[in-house]
């Protein structure tokens, strides 16, 4: 199969960055903008007031404009999103990077020829989450890191979608869109470009209740940087569109090296010479400057498959540079350094030394001695160290200041070197033989970058390719076209004429090298002469050179301005936003009515339309790749899983109730509501409907194919758990509806033949995320026929939207779904969501206004839950408790302990395991949103939910009698809170339901 060249697209987080971007010959370039709505708040970024002139010069040099404008929109930002949207049109930008639908749909029919790009904020993650986002308009699709080779390529077989990978730069450990720490533990949203780096941060292991000490591994969930150069060959064969570098908050020097050396391997690649010695050794020393400029170390990532023991090394959490080696011996300001690679960490570590078990399942092909089995990477070649280079010494204290500085002198010593420092030098009594040393600096990279950050401000000159017509008779005069060649001259084309007319020339006349060198002399203009057609052109003609050079000067600056020009998009002149909220609001409307026509389930579609249908713009799009158009979802795998996953657990690996955390033992079960004073009642309660009305909160029981017709009147408490024992307490209460989130779905179907006995409508959620071939997960869960589904990934919603009207479960969104915004609220209504749950980056301000302006009575809340912060392919079981990379070779130690992580406050955050080795870390303190109640039930919200992760049968019950007695008017909220907070080590917090000023909601 033919090569396909995907494009290497760079970071630009700042000026300079943009500049060594274009000079090092980056295809495209994606950057946010000063004005938000970008996941990356802390890169300098650039403004819209200069988004033209910064398009122009990207557009100068060839390559093309992505604006990120991917984060999530809260309701009183849409106006200022059509803004961003109507300035990126105008100023000609490619494409926005998108993660909120509303982003995409407003796009669309604001700029119809703009494309649109799914970050993967989104997190699309399957070939059914791809066809959701092609209905939005979605072009291409920015996969998760979190997806191996063979999966990408499963990807691609599934969609007509263009696929971007990242291919460079860090790595988020939890799935990008998913990740909660920041919001839940510091009031910035990581889905709002305000990420704190939580994964940075150092934790203890807790096993069973008790610190498991790791010595010097202390950094758990910090993994080593992506460099995926093993991966390219593959990934352009399967015909992936680009190739992505993180790092928009990294500096020009990590911008240089990584498009130049990606360039290269690439170019290395179209010429088949990759599996030659020398491109491979040109790729190594490319992959030590990067090392240089910045690197945690570097491995393959998930791009061969969960490598669970070179993942994470987890003794620093920050730049390091490239490993030279350890310290051997000291003498004076001189050090003896050895070579060496870097160390394992984690159960590998703990045990004597063992090495991993098993071998990776996409292994990658072995370059530089580097080995198929792991996901190591290709061990880079240190530049020559020179006096200059800076160097820093790991002391194993990397949250403090540690020794480092430029080096005075190198001499070479037995497998190392000698380093000489100068005075004042490195403080190096800190320094001890084993400390490992880092090249963290080099003067020649310096030198480099800077005349990169000047020629690309400057501007890059001879990047648009260009084919010269020339034409005319003898007596006429000779006419010249200049035509941009390729995408990026986007077809532009110019004509002009001479004012001297052809005459008969004396000598050879007008011949290729003579108009080459006077009309195709493109030097210091954005172009180069590729071609020269003189077919229609007279022999033995001439016109006088001055002519020449006088026609072409104005030809190639309308050229340039055609260029330029043709990027620019129509815009819509009307308010976009409001015609899109009303096409919305109406398709629900539309639906909702036709349903409630033939059914007495939620309103919702029916019929073929109701299943995702192609956004008209979409259909209009022109596909710039050669991938043909393909079924848009596969039709699943049937490969083994790591669990079974709707088969029972043998008795035998079921866990003991006695290994929970202590703080979520058992606690006693009577629960006393009553006994407040009058003062009390007054100050924080507030009253419900009647207990003995025909409520959903009434221990009523419903049979399981009843649905509720409308949705409920009265305030619902709907609980969700996550064991045997907390259904076991649901039903002991009375309760009429349970939400079954079964992790590993092992013991799934008995927990749903147990509710529905018991008279429960039962609803049972699908997975956190959903990979390249998990179809059959959501299949098995149809045959369990559930009365409602939890959806948490948009392959869910394209897989259920499908179902016929007479066998569809209620559809709930789930929080993971991240509605922030009316847009995204009616468009999914219109899909086919009965329910949407809110998403947790909404504080209670933030929430209201999208409540303001969307069916209130369609939207769940969680109240009272203990948030999932990270969902993580990483496990953290695997890693610290075995010597295996994956589910293979593990043991399965999640079959035998419970793990949390122990953070700086004391806190221990549990982690739970699902069916496909994923991890969810929870927090260790209970959020409850008990003060907001009151204002969400006047605001029309019925549906409450109260979620549940290690807690026992006893305290389950104790936290739902609470809440149903608050609803019923019969608790104050202070006592409900206080009751909580009796069974909570850590207590109580309103988390991501505070309140903020309304001039802080955004």
């Amino acid at each position: 199969m033919q090569r396909r060249l995907p494009e290497i697209l760079a970071p630009a987080g700042d000026a300079d960055s943009l500049a060594a971007a274009l000079a090092a010959g980056a295809d495209a370039v994606y950057f946010g903008l000063d004005e938000g709505l970008n996941a990356r708040a802390r890169a300098t970024n650039f403004s819209a007031e200069t988004l033209p002139a910064t398009v122009d010069q990207i557009h100068r040099a060839g390559a093309r404009a992505y604006v990120t404008l991917n984060t999530l929109v809260f309701e009183h930002e849409l106006p200022v999103l059509e803004r961003l949207l109507r300035a990126c049109a105008q100023a000609g930008v490619d494409a926005v990077i998108v993660q909120d639908p509303a982003v995409a749909l407003i796009s669309r029919a604001l700029a119809p020829t703009m494309e649109v790009h799914a970050s993967t904020q989104m997190t699309i993650s399957s070939p059914e989450g791809a066809e959701f986002a092609r209905q939005l308009g979605v072009t291409r699709v920015v996969v998760p890191r979190e997806l191996s080779v063979s999966e990408i390529r499963t990807f691609a077989a599934g969609t007509p979608l263009e696929l971007e990978v990242f291919i460079h730069g860090a790595l988020c450990m939890s799935w990008s869109g998913q990740c909660l720490t920041s919001e839940a533990w510091g009031g910035r949203s990581a889905n709002r470009g305000q990420c704190a780096q939580s994964c940075r941060l150092p934790y203890e292991l807790v096993i069973d209740g008790a610190v498991r000490p790791l010595g010097d591994v202390e950094y758990l969930l910090s993994p080593l940087d992506l460099a995926g150069a093993r991966a390219v060959a593959e990934l352009a064969d399967i015909g992936v569109a680009s190739l992505k570098i993180e790092g928009r908050l990294k500096g020009p020097h990590y911008v240089l090296t990584a498009v130049e050396g990606y360039r290269r391997w690439r170019e290395a690649i179209a010429r088949k010479q990759d599996t030659t010695r020398e491109a491979q050794r040109s790729l190594q020393q490319d992959l030590g400057r990067m090392a240089v400029a910045y690197s945690r170390g570097f491995s393959d990532g998930f791009l061969a498959g969960s490598d669970h023991q070179d993942l994470v090394e987890g003794r620093f959490p920050k730049h390091r540079g490239a490993l030279l080696g350890v310290v051997v011996e000291l003498n004076g300001a001189s050090v003896r350094v050895q070579r060496a690679e870097r160390r394992p960490s984690g159960g590998v570590a703990l045990g004597n030394g063992a090495l991993p078990l098993g071998e990776v399942k996409s292994p990658l092909p072995v370059i530089g001695d580097a080995s198929a089995a792991d996901a190591r990477g290709v061990p880079p070649e240190l530049p020559e160290l020179i006096p200059g280079c800076g160097v820093g010494f790991d002391t194993g204290r990397p949250e403090a200041e540690e020794p480092g500085g430029p080096l005075f002198g190198v001499e070479p010593a037995p497998d190392g070197w000698w380093l000489r420092f100068g005075r004042p030098g490195p403080d190096l009594s800190q320094v001890k033989p084993g400390h490992a040393v880092y090249l963290s600096a080099d003067p020649r990279l310096t030198a480099d970058t800077k005349a990169a950050v000047e020629e690309g401000t400057r501007g890059v000159q001879g990047r648009l390719g260009v084919r010269l017509i020339v034409r005319g008779k003898e007596g006429e005069p000779l006419t010249a076209r200049l035509e941009a060649l390729g995408p990026a001259g986007r077809s532009a084309a110019v004509e002009g004429r001479t004012e001297e007319r052809l005459a008969r020339a004396s000598g050879g006349g007008l011949e290729i090298a003579l108009l080459s060198s006077k009309l195709g002399a493109f030097g210091g203009t954005p172009f180069r002469l590729e071609e020269v057609e003189l077919s229609a052109l007279g022999p033995g003609l001439h016109v006088p050179v001055s002519t020449l050079k006088a026609l072409r000067r104005p030809l190639v600056e309308a050229l340039e301005a055609r260029v330029l020009g043709a990027a620019r998009h129509a815009v819509a002149p009307a308010d976009v936003t409001a015609q899109v909220i009303a096409e919305a609001r109406a398709r629900h409307e539309a639906k909702s009515a036709q349903a409630s026509a033939t059914s007495p389930a939620y309103a919702r579609p029916t019929g073929p339309g109701a299943a995702l249908a192609l956004h008209p713009v979409a259909q209009q799009d022109r596909q710039r790749g050669s991938t043909p158009e393909r079924s848009a979802v596969g039709a699943g795998s049937n490969e083994a899983r790591p669990h079974d996953c709707l088969h029972e657990r043998s008795a035998a690996g079921a866990r003991s109730k006695d290994a929970r955390p202590h703080h979520l033992r058992s606690a006693p079960r009577e629960l006393r509501v009553g006994g407040t004073s009058d003062e009390a009642h007054r100050q924080d309660s507030f009253h419900a409907p009647t207990p003995g009305s025909e409520s959903v909160l009434s221990p009523q029981h419903h049979p399981s194919a009843s649905k509720p017709s409308t949705p409920p009147a009265e305030p619902a408490l709907v609980p969700l758990v996550r064991s045997a024992a907390q259904l076991e307490a649901v039903i002991g209460l009375g309760l009429p509806e349970v939400e079954l989130d079964w992790m590993e779905l092992n013991g799934l179907a008995t927990a749903v033949s147990r509710a529905r006995e018991a008279g429960l409508r039962v609803t049972v959620a699908t997975t956190r995320v959903q990979k390249p071939g998990e179809t059959g997960v959501d299949e098995r869960l149809s045959k369990l026929k559930p009365d409602g589904v939890l959806v948490r990934h948009w392959g869910g919603l394209a897989h259920y939207s499908r179902q016929p009207t007479a066998v569809r479960p209620l559809v709930h969104g789930d929080f993971s779904l991240n509605v922030t915004n009316s847009v995204t609220a009616h468009h999914l209504l219109a899909l086919g969501c009965d329910t949407i749950t809110a998403a947790h980056d909404l504080d209670e301000v933030q929430l209201h206004a999208l409540l303001a302006h969307t069916p209130a009575g369609r939207f769940t809340v969680t109240v009272h839950h203990h948030i999932a912060t990270f969902h993580t392919e990483h496990c953290v079981y695997a890693h610290t408790l075995s010597h295996g990379r994956d589910f293979r070779t593990c043991g399965r130690p999640c079959e035998r302990h419970q793990v949390a992580l122990k953070d700086r406050q004391g806190r221990e955050h549990p982690v739970v395991v699902d069916w496909a080795c994923r991890n969810t870390v929870f927090n260790a303190q209970a959020q409850s949103a008990v003060r907001a109640v009151p204002r969400l039930l006047k605001a029309g919200v019925r549906r409450f939910r109260a979620e549940f992760v290690w807690e026992d049968e006893a305290t389950c019950a104790q936290v739902l009698s609470s809440w149903r007695a608050l609803l019923a008017g019969q608790l104050t909220a202070s006592e409900l809170t206080r009751t909580v907070e009796a069974h909570e080590q850590f207590g109580v917090t309103a988390g991501t339901m505070r309140t903020f000023s309304a001039s802080s909601s955004g």
